[in-house]
């Protein structure tokens, strides 16, 4: 939930809505991690932030209304504003009731400055009920989603130091089947935290419209109560609020409905975990690779974690730099593929090692994840096992010189025609 200015009102008089969405989280991003999934939580993340800074407020102008019944007037003045400027981001397209809902937040603060203009002051207002219920998302819902964004940023540290632990250990380091399993430990982790931080930022994201509306709506029932001058204006408001009601109740159990869908689809998505899938297309697939780069003369070369795309279809290899925890995109290049092949362990160091070869006839030695990841790698880009050529001089000896033949030939026939069968050399 954002707060923005209040959109100006067309000559109708009509409400013009926010066009602004949220990008969807998909569980199948999950998987990859990609840049653009890290880019896009961020934009959901300000948009929690945003929604527990617009509850805040609406719970400090709420307790201003209890307590100083004097200036009761002037907080709703200010209340109805904040009221009137409230605008969320659907995820998506807006729909029908996302608009409705939309403009329900200013009809709510017309309603109220129509009371205002009646009367000079206001009475207390017992809305407690509905301080609770906004107290009580902020706290739970939002606090739950934010603890959620924690674990995640925290697995996420752990799982890229794990891996970068793994892989950069000597194919002989003791202990390293200790480090592969804890990587992979860490990787799972990352993922089921994934899953469900993604989880509560859809329910928190769908559910803020429902609740905070409903509990705008439970004070505008009891404003409805206590302001008998008002009857008339809220006479007029009583067929808007019930419309309003079954928008939202049609909204819940759509939010219902889907939850289950959701929690369905969780199921599936992670049983690619299992499988090694990372792309919903049998001629792409995504994920992280080390490039072994050289560095300054002198000072031998370092590994760069990538996030790489493959094409099948084009053969082509996009790479990106990418740090995870921090978030920071680095440069992008595109290689077109020509041959590929496993690296022999006796060749490097390193494991899962492969060699990429491009148009141009660059070398580019990649680190998969693990096994499992080199061989989805090598399959979909139909690479090949390194094979032991030849020794060139070896083949060499063994191919008799054409020169050399004729001469040794000759020879025999000459010793031949003078008849000599004598060994050894004459004094």
């Amino acid at each position: 939930m954002s707060i923005s200015q209040a959109d100006e009102m067309s000559g109708s008089g009509e409400l013009r809505p926010s066009q602004q969405c949220l990008q969807p989280l998909e569980f199948e991003d999950c998987l990859t991690d990609s840049p653009a999934f890290r880019e896009n939580l961020k934009s959901h993340e300000k948009e929690i932030e945003s929604c527990s800074g617009v509850l805040k407020q609406l719970q400090n102008e709420m307790k201003k209304l209890l307590q100083i019944e004097e200036e009761l007037s002037k907080c709703h003045k200010q209340f109805s504003n904040t009221i009137s400027n409230i605008s969320f981001k659907p995820i998506g397209s807006q729909t029908e009731d996302d608009i409705e809902t939309e403009n329900a937040f200013r009809k709510f603060g017309e309603v109220m400055d129509e009371i205002e203009d009646q009367r000079d002051r206001f009475i207390s207002i017992k809305n407690n009920c509905a301080m609770k219920r906004l107290d009580r998302f902020r706290k739970n819902d939002i606090g739950r989603c934010k603890e959620a964004k924690r674990k995640f940023h925290s697995q996420t540290e752990k799982s890229c130091a794990s891996l970068e632990k793994s892989l950069g250990a000597k194919k002989n380091t003791k202990g390293i089947d200790d480090l592969d399993i804890n990587c992979k430990e860490e990787r799972e982790n990352l993922f089921k935290n994934s899953l469900y931080y993604v989880d509560s930022l859809h329910e928190v994201q769908e559910l803020k419209r429902i609740e905070v509306c409903e509990a705008l709506l439970q004070i505008m029932f009891a404003w409805k109560t206590f302001y008998h001058t008002g009857y008339e204006a809220f006479n007029e408001f009583e067929s808007y609020s019930q419309d309003l009601s079954l928008r939202l109740q049609n909204l819940r159990d759509t939010f219902d409905h889907e939850k289950e869908e959701a929690d369905k689809l969780k199921e599936r998505v992670s049983k690619k975990l299992t499988t090694g899938s990372t792309s919903s297309s049998p001629d792409t697939r995504q994920g992280y690779l080390y490039s072994k780069e050289k560095l300054a003369v002198g000072f031998g070369h370092s590994w760069l974690k990538y996030f790489c795309e493959y094409s099948r279809k084009h053969k082509t290899l996009t790479l990106r730099t990418y740090n995870q925890p921090q978030g920071r995109v680095g440069n992008t290049d595109q290689i077109n593929v020509t041959n590929v092949v496993k690296k022999r362990t006796d060749d490097i160091p390193r494991r899962f090692c492969f060699e990429v070869t491009s148009a141009d006839g660059k070398v580019w030695v990649l680190q998969s994840l693990s096994e499992e990841d080199l061989k989805n790698w090598m399959e979909i880009m139909e690479g090949k096992e390194a094979t032991f050529a030849e020794p060139m001089q070896a083949a060499k000896l063994r191919v008799p010189h054409e020169v050399g033949m004729d001469f040794v030939i000759k020879c025999i026939d000459r010793l031949t025609a003078l008849g000599l069968n004598e060994q050894g050399t004459r004094p």
